[in-house]
């Protein structure tokens, strides 16, 4: 309890003197001026921890640490030697940020660690499945327009391949649309049903190059 409470004290301590700190600064403005303050935008990791282990904090600051003279007592029961700890749920935000769900929500098509290492007793995964390697590939570019660089060749290939693959399937449904409206002159409903083979053919084209790009070791680097 007394750890805790100190926790929560110097915390409430250190942001107080941020805040003087700044005001003092926005009184002494070397310019004459009214010094403008900006706020650095906090990494969201850093933000999610700090915010969930206020939480945490908070929700436990009632709970008691155990004792070795307890556990030594009971004569070795183990729930003796267990804190109670209470784990607040992560709110959406904190889940993308710390990496339990994608950064709009979606499930990660995680990797087995034991996969990985090829732990005894585990079917050893010798590559990425295509699932795991878009999200790679979307995570990358991602991460790059983040620090306002341009993603790497490969995952700028996939990107737009999906893109395109988007806008060929878009097309379609519409021309598909099209050609059941009643009463279409036969030429034209000629004319609708090859644009649809040829973007048909298109679209697997599109397709195989996503499974060319979706593979370990794919040419064009990151």
């Amino acid at each position: 309890m007394a750890a805790v409470t100190a926790a929560i004290v110097g915390g409430v301590a250190t942001a107080a003197a941020a805040g003087i700190s700044a005001s003092q600064a926005a009184k002494t403005p070397a310019s004459g001026q009214p010094a403008q303050l900006k706020q650095i935008p906090m990494n969201p990791q850093d933000q999610a921890m700090r915010d969930y282990f206020d939480r945490l904090t908070v929700a436990n600051a009632d709970k008691t640490y155990p004792s070795f003279a307890g556990f030594l007592n009971s004569g070795g029961d183990p729930s003796k030697a267990q804190f109670p700890l209470t784990m607040p749920n992560l709110t959406p935000n904190e889940a993308s940020a710390l990496g339990f769900v994608g950064g709009k929500g979606e499930a990660i098509p995680g990797v087995s660690q034991a996969s990985v290492s090829g732990a005894p007793g585990v079917p050893q995964t010798t590559q990425l499945t295509s699932d795991q390697m878009f999200y790679m590939a979307k995570e990358r570019a991602r991460q790059a327009q983040l620090s306002g660089q341009k993603p790497g060749p490969w995952a700028s290939s996939v990107m737009a391949n999906r893109q395109a693959g988007v806008n060929i399937a878009n097309r379609i449904a519409n021309l598909q649309q099209t050609a059941q409206t009643p009463g279409m002159a036969p030429a034209r409903s000629e004319n609708i049903q090859d644009r649809i083979e040829r973007l048909t053919n298109r679209q697997g084209n599109i397709e195989a190059r996503r499974q060319r790009l979706l593979q370990p070791g794919a040419q064009g680097g990151a």
